[in-house]
């Protein structure tokens, strides 16, 4: 049986009748907002896609409205980096929000399949350069992210990479008029705090803008390098205050190694941290970050969307343009991810077979624990 692709469900005519879906497999839950995600075949079409089902009478209000902005921002964005809304409509007791079927689920999920040491630096170029078109768009539509995170970038075996979380993005225009700058700081961004920027976590009178999205995106940058959250070893509190006075985490490589061992306030297992002492899993990680080598347009990526200063910052326009993108003339990220998704019995990256093979092979995966959060 035959289904049909990933990337063209969005130019499929999609009717909003919950009889014409099949639930084929469940993929997990959705975090923030508590949810269902599974796997559903549009009869008419026999598409895949993914579908996440909110219940009605365990929403709150402030969610509801939440998952209203959510699916209106979807359907608004129309970009191939940019995952959509193809469909939303009631189900039973329920809001069923239908997206294309990213089969390699987010990033955050590769690093935890494939890459629990880091995603190689070719992967990650390919994956930046496709999210750096996407948040262009989105910049350009008048929107800021405030969510750029390895689990909100997904990606499916052919090497498309599409954007989420727009759930927690706001408008910078206002009136029909660009606002300079924002200062709100809604709850519902709070899942999100270890990859905001500074001036959105300082709340001033400065404010932010879409150049936050950038800071984030290099946080991401390390997570997805690195193959760890950042700041996960820290306190909120102390999170900020190291975000405030301009200490960010860092590609960790072999060039890393003589800062990492000799400031005690460094450690391996987040990128940024404190630690006295060096444990036998520090030295481990040590000794595998000893054996990585990045290359210096990549750091030199890195330190630009980190700067502390936001009028600093590139635009994504601008960087999209940058030397660390010179690897990606040749080859795709489909090229680069095959040959380890090959070892996971997962390489068939013909379009033929991958679209043949994909419910059955997603129905016999275990997903009861992945956390989908787009």
């Amino acid at each position: 049986m035959v289904y049909a692709a990933m990337d063209e469900t969005e130019n499929l005519q999609l009717t909003p009748k919950a009889s014409d879906y099949e639930i084929m497999s469940d993929l997990g839950q959705s975090t923030g907002i508590f949810g269902i995600v599974a796997m559903v075949r549009h009869s008419p079409t026999n598409s895949l896609l993914a579908a996440k089902r909110y219940e009605l009478d365990r929403l709150t209000s402030e969610e509801e409205d939440l998952i209203r902005f959510e699916v209106c921002m979807a359907k608004q964005l129309k970009h191939p980096n940019v995952l959509p809304c193809v469909a939303s409509f009631v189900w039973d007791q329920s809001v069923c929000i239908l997206s294309p079927l990213m089969d390699l689920g987010s990033c955050n999920d590769l690093i935890t399949n494939y890459f629990q040491s880091g995603i190689p630096e070719l992967a990650v170029a390919f994956i930046l350069r496709e999210a750096l078109h996407g948040l262009d768009y989105i910049h350009r539509q008048g929107i800021i992210l405030r969510s750029i995170r390895a689990s909100h970038l997904f990606v499916c075996q052919r090497g498309r990479v599409r954007i989420g979380g727009l759930r927690y993005a706001c408008s910078i225009i206002k009136d029909g008029k660009w606002l300079k700058c924002l200062h709100d700081f809604p709850s519902s961004t709070l899942p999100n705090l270890n990859w905001l920027s500074p001036e959105i976590l300082e709340q001033d009178m400065m404010g932010y803008n879409s150049k936050s999205d950038v800071f984030s995106l290099g946080i991401t940058t390390c997570e997805m390098a690195n193959g760890i959250v950042p700041f996960a070893d820290m306190e909120p509190l102390l999170m900020l205050t190291e975000k405030i006075g301009g200490r960010c985490p860092q590609l960790l490589d072999k060039y890393a190694v003589p800062y990492l061992t000799e400031t005690s306030s460094q450690q391996p297992d987040s990128g940024v941290g404190t630690s006295a002492e060096i444990s036998e899993a520090e030295e481990a990680a040590l000794s595998a970050v000893e054996k990585r080598e990045f290359s210096e347009n990549f750091h030199h990526f890195v330190e630009m969307c980190l700067s502390r200063a936001s009028n600093v910052r590139p635009s994504p326009a601008h960087l999209v343009n940058h030397l660390f993108f010179k690897q990606c003339r040749k080859g795709s990220l489909a090229a680069v991810l095959s040959p380890y998704l090959a070892n996971q019995a997962c390489a068939a990256i013909n379009h033929d077979m991958l679209t043949d093979m994909t419910a059955e092979r997603i129905s016999d995966l275990q997903l009861d624990s992945v956390q989908w959060n787009f």
